[in-house]
């Protein structure tokens, strides 16, 4: 995978199967929620693949960029897309657990 766009907070890579958007912070302030939206509806919108999102490099998840992510994995399934999570925390993936929504996104 090669790089398309590199952000201040965020990487998009594309390849022929999806297309992958990893952080390059440890952690979310208000400018990285800001540039995860534009990231998330640049990838939405000028890709037809599906939406890896590599977490792994994470180390705090807050409250409204985790609804965002679950929220934007609800966007893809309307169109018939798949947003796969790697390198999710534990919490997290509870919270994806307790809104029914390990069979909306791929956790890996």
């Amino acid at each position: 995978m090669e790089p398309v766009r590199r952000f201040e907070h965020f990487e998009i890579r594309r390849s022929r199967q999806s297309t992958e958007i990893i952080p390059l912070n440890a952690s979310f302030d208000e400018s990285s929620f800001g540039e995860l939206k534009s990231v998330f509806a640049l990838a939405f919108y000028q890709s037809s693949a599906h939406v890896k999102l590599d977490l792994g490099g994470v180390k705090l998840l807050p409250l409204p960029v985790a609804m965002k992510i679950l929220g934007f994995a609800l966007d893809l399934r309307l169109k018939n897309r798949t947003l796969v999570l790697s390198g999710a925390s534990p919490s997290f993936k509870k919270l994806i657990r307790f809104y029914r929504l390990d069979k909306v996104l791929l956790i890996f």
